[in-house]
């Protein structure tokens, strides 16, 4: 069985090797869009033939959830083929379950990912930043600010800590942020002397 972060991996990387490949066209852009698209497995109790899809005896259906921004969802839809081939091929089949279909879910209008990729150097902070990238894409914009705040405050104490600062858990941003500046200066009066 799939973790909903696992499909959502393997299924970029599958379209980012379809695309490389020349085998559809669009294929960055949907690489692109999916990366900030929440991906799920919805894995029902619904037979696939009492559905419609004819997928074998005793077979459930799995759907392939997608909460995408609005202004993208035309994009998806027109790509909804190609991704649920994709996806049912990566799928196969789970237990008794098949993936039988694709249901694109459109976000509020004003829904945007920030990428904090480049501050993930901890398990916490990871944890913080995809937890916020969650909640932005469920437009909790007030629990995303919590954990994007959590993150922030990680990556500071990681910082320090690999010049060997040691600093309280508890300490506020403000603080943490004045050793790194205190630390800045440092390291530039340093190298004003080397020059």
């Amino acid at each position: 069985m799939f973790t909903n972060d696992q499909f959502k991996s393997l299924l970029i990387k599958t379209l980012e090797r379809k695309s490389s490949s020349n085998y559809y066209e669009g294929g960055n852009e949907i690489v692109s869009k999916m990366k900030i698209s929440e991906v799920t497995l919805d894995e029902t109790d619904d037979f696939t033939y009492y559905k419609g899809y004819k997928k074998g005896w005793n077979t459930l259906c799995t759907y392939l959830k997608i909460r995408v921004p609005f202004d993208d969802l035309d994009f998806f839809e027109s790509h909804k083929d190609l991704i649920t081939q994709t996806a049912s091929s990566i799928y196969d089949k789970q237990g008794d379950n098949v993936l039988v279909d694709t249901i694109l879910v459109p976000l509020p209008e004003n829904y945007e990912v920030i990428n904090f990729s480049q501050l993930k150097i901890s398990d916490v902070v990871s944890q913080a930043i995809e937890d916020a990238e969650s909640f932005m894409s469920n437009g909790e914009y007030q629990r995303a600010f919590d954990r994007v705040h959590t993150a922030f405050h990680g990556y500071l104490i990681e910082i320090l800590k690999k010049y060997e600062i040691t600093v309280p858990r508890d300490e506020n941003l403000s603080k943490l942020y004045s050793r790194i500046q205190q630390l800045i200066e440092k390291k530039f009066n340093l190298l004003n002397l080397l020059i």
